[in-house]
C-alpha cells in the first residue's frame, strides 16, 4: 500500500508543480528543484489532504521536510493511521 500512495503523492506533486512538466522523484526537492514557496506548499498539503482523506496536517509535521519523497513517507503514515 505505502508504494500506492507514494505514487499517487508524487503524482499530485507533480501536478501542482509552479514548474509543470516534469516527472517527480522521491528525491527531488520541493522548493529548490519543483519551484514551490510556502503558498504553494500550503495549496500541496491541502489538496493531499483532500486526496487522502486526512485531518489537517500541522506545520509541525511538515517543517522540516524537504524532499517529495519525506513528504509521501508523512502521507503514508498518516493514511496508514486512518486505515
Amino acid at each position: 500500500m505505502t508504494d500506492d500512495v507514494t505514487a499517487r503523492v508524487l503524482e499530485v506533486i507533480g501536478k501542482l508543480a509552479p514548474e509543470p512538466g516534469r516527472v517527480v522523484g522521491p528525491g527531488d526537492r520541493l522548493v529548490d528543484d519543483l519551484g514551490y514557496h510556502s503558498v504553494r506548499v500550503v495549496e500541496l498539503i491541502v489538496e493531499l489532504e483532500l486526496e487522502f482523506g486526512l485531518p489537517p496536517i500541522g506545520e509541525e509535521d511538515v517543517s522540516g521536510l524537504a524532499t517529495a519523497g519525506e513528504l509521501a513517507a508523512l502521507v503514508a503514515d498518516l493514511a496508514a493511521r486512518r486505515a
